[in-house]
């Protein structure tokens, strides 16, 4: 090869810098882990009465209202830690409302108070503007 050619490389070429991209200062609907203080009473609170939905019934009603009883005791205070579970509160929520509506019977007692806890539990989760 020439060294004359391996030598005239573009300047633009030879800078090392990195790239710079804007970062926006305002961010919308972002997550905070919950706080410990009397919000996660009330979240809390939709769990009793699939608690005594899921002791009132007996097959499938009673293993959807412990599924959601259980996994949303467990949610609660891992969203006092971690943002992301704090996140998905509201997505998870939703879910309860799908399987609900879908695995139990019409105008139940158990669909009843499963709906009604899994819409509680969403609207309490929903983040809030600051």
């Amino acid at each position: 090869m020439n060294p004359k050619l391996l030598s005239t490389v573009a300047p633009h070429s030879q800078q090392k810098g990195t790239l710079e991209f804007p970062v926006p200062d305002v961010t919308v609907g972002s997550f905070v882990p919950l706080r410990a203080s009397p919000r996660i009473i009330v979240v809390c609170l939709p769990i009793l009465a699939v608690l005594v939905a899921a002791l009132a019934s007996t097959g499938t009603p009673q293993y959807v209202s412990t599924l959601i009883a259980a996994s949303w005791a467990v949610l609660i205070p891992g969203s006092l830690f971690n943002a992301w579970a704090a996140r998905f509160l509201p997505v998870i929520s939703g879910a309860f409302v799908v399987l609900a509506i879908f695995a139990l019977p019409f105008n139940s007692p158990a669909f009843i108070a499963d709906i009604w806890a899994a819409l509680s539990m969403c609207l309490v989760t929903l983040p809030r503007q600051q």
